[in-house]
C-alpha cells in the first residue's frame, strides 16, 4: 500500500515492489542501507571536490580525462541523490530519519574538515 502521509511502521516498500520489508530484521537492514547510501553521497562529493582542487592547484596534462572523471562523479552523485529522494517518498518516518542521520554522519566523516567561513559574512558580524 502506498502512503501519502508520513507514517511509522516496519512495513515499507522502497523503490520497487519486490523490496518490501516484512520483519524487523528486513526493516533494519533497509534503514541501514538508506543510511549508508546517504553517507556515500558525501563520500563521493568529497572525492570529487578533492580531485577538482588538485586539478586547479597542479598542472595536469590530461585535463580531458580528469573532466570526464569529474563528470562521471557528478552523475553518480545525482543518481544517489535521486535514489535517496525516491526512498524518502515512501513516506516512512524511519526511512526519513535514516537518510537524514546517514547524510549528517557522512558529512561529518567525509566533509567535516572542509569547513570554511562564508566569505560574504562581514568581519564585523563574526566579531560581535
Amino acid at each position: 500500500m502506498m502512503h501519502s502521509t508520513l507514517y511509522w511502521g516496519t512495513t515499507v516498500t522502497l523503490l520497487f515492489d519486490p523490496w518490501t520489508t516484512n520483519s524487523y530484521t528486513s526493516y533494519f537492514l533497509a534503514l541501514l542501507l538508506c543510511s549508508l547510501t546517504a553517507a556515500s553521497f558525501h563520500f563521493i562529493e568529497a572525492q570529487r571536490l578533492k580531485l577538482n582542487r588538485s586539478v586547479h592547484s597542479a598542472l595536469v596534462e590530461s585535463r580531458k580525462g580528469v573532466r570526464l572523471v569529474l563528470a562521471a562523479l557528478v552523475g553518480v552523485e545525482s543518481a544517489i541523490g535521486y535514489v535517496l529522494m525516491l526512498c524518502m517518498m515512501s513516506f516512512n518516518g524511519g526511512v526519513l530519519v535514516a537518510v537524514v542521520v546517514g547524510g549528517a554522519v557522512g558529512y561529518l566523516l567525509f566533509r567535516g574538515r572542509d569547513w570554511e567561513p562564508v566569505s560574504w559574512i562581514s568581519r564585523d558580524l563574526m566579531i560581535s
